[in-house]
């Protein structure tokens, strides 16, 4: 028997849902996480997202609504980040759905909203004419550097504050950002928009990062890894006023207070719903074409299943993988012996198809 962190595991006080409201985008990153599905314009990104509706591949607003009536019902107190794709490209997402969830939770700080391209500006400019306590209390930002709509976004951390809205600032690192003049332009930009809080996040070779790039195409090696983020560190204790530097548990193994444990909040308290309602332990564990990496990470459907259930299934894919990876990142554990087996291009396959037919 393996004896881990989940074996007296209880049912949380405070449950964290990532909900991935949509694949669609307006951004076309060639390493993107989820495997978005790319329109360049909003008005396309709209059309493509009621297509997927349409066919049953995601969600229609008044099913999310419902989602959220479940999640709440069990704990009042959950917290939610709206994400996608593109979630705010759509207009049901701040006309219905916001509105929705803000009557229902008891404080604006259970909602967050993750803006992963370039409709933050117009969402702010529509929130300006409501009530503070009817928007959500977060609002994260992605800057990594060098990726244009980053750079677009956090010139809006004005604009965002005068809405009493909190800004988390996280930057996914990779070969592209990990120099050590990048670093200290990134931090720079950072500490220029007045945010007090920069969390330091992995490359994740998921979705589109496996089937393009391969393993090693664009992640750090170790080393790499250790030094951009000491020089972060460095820079945090420089600048008094600048943001506090946050490691993120799958990067914790790179830094000097390392302890050999990172605990890891998969299918605990962090959870992730994808476009479809499907249910899964880590909001890393994507595969292609809208599918999960393997049905070692899915614990069912949200909509459709029954919630201890869900949890039930949870327990067990988690004990299961923290048995078989201890002390690792079980999505980057989980690749790395998956394309050792099958290939980086057949990863998003391997498992998931065999037993949906079985």
């Amino acid at each position: 028997m393996c004896m881990n962190e989940t074996s007296t595991m209880r049912k949380p006080h405070k449950m964290q849902y990532i909900l991935n409201l949509t694949r669609c985008c307006t951004q076309d990153c060639e390493f993107c996480a989820v495997d978005a599905l790319y329109s360049p314009s909003i008005e396309g990104c709209i059309e493509l997202a009621h297509a997927e509706q349409l066919a049953g591949r995601e969600l229609t607003p008044d099913q999310w609504c419902s989602v959220v009536e479940k999640l709440l019902s069990i704990d009042p107190t959950a917290e939610f980040d709206l994400s996608g794709g593109d979630c705010l490209a759509l207009p049901w997402v701040s006309k219905q759905f916001i509105p929705f969830i803000m009557e229902r939770v008891q404080s604006r700080q259970q909602v967050s909203v993750t803006s992963t391209a370039t409709p933050l500006q117009s969402w702010l400019v529509e929130t300006r004419a409501i009530s503070r306590d009817k928007i959500p209390g977060v609002v994260h930002l992605t800057f990594d550097g060098y990726r244009p709509y980053s750079f677009d976004n956090i010139r809006l951390s004005s604009q965002i504050r005068e809405l009493g809205t909190d800004i988390h600032v996280e930057c996914p690192l990779n070969v592209e950002n990990c120099d050590i003049e990048k670093v200290r332009k990134i931090y720079d930009a950072v500490e220029d928009a007045q945010v007090s809080e920069l969390l330091l996040m992995r490359f994740f070779p998921t979705g589109r990062g496996v089937d393009k790039n391969g393993l090693g195409g664009l992640e750090p090696s170790d080393d790499t890894y250790r030094s951009a983020i000491a020089e972060f560190y460095r820079l945090d204790k420089q600048h008094q006023n600048g943001p506090a530097i946050k490691v993120q548990c799958a990067l914790k193994q790179f830094t000097p207070q390392w302890t050999g444990f990172s605990p890891c909040k998969m299918g605990n308290t962090t959870w992730c719903v994808m476009p479809n309602g499907t249910l899964l332990i880590c909001p890393w564990a994507y595969g292609m074409n809208g599918s999960p990496l393997s049905n070692d990470f899915v614990a069912g459907n949200i909509l459709h299943d029954d919630y201890e259930t869900c949890f039930s299934m949870a327990r067990v894919l988690r004990d299961a993988m923290s048995c078989k990876y201890p002390r690792e990142c079980r999505i980057h554990a989980f690749v790395m012996e998956s394309k050792g087996r099958c290939g980086a291009s057949q990863i998003e396959e391997y498992d998931y198809e065999i037993k949906k037919e079985a």
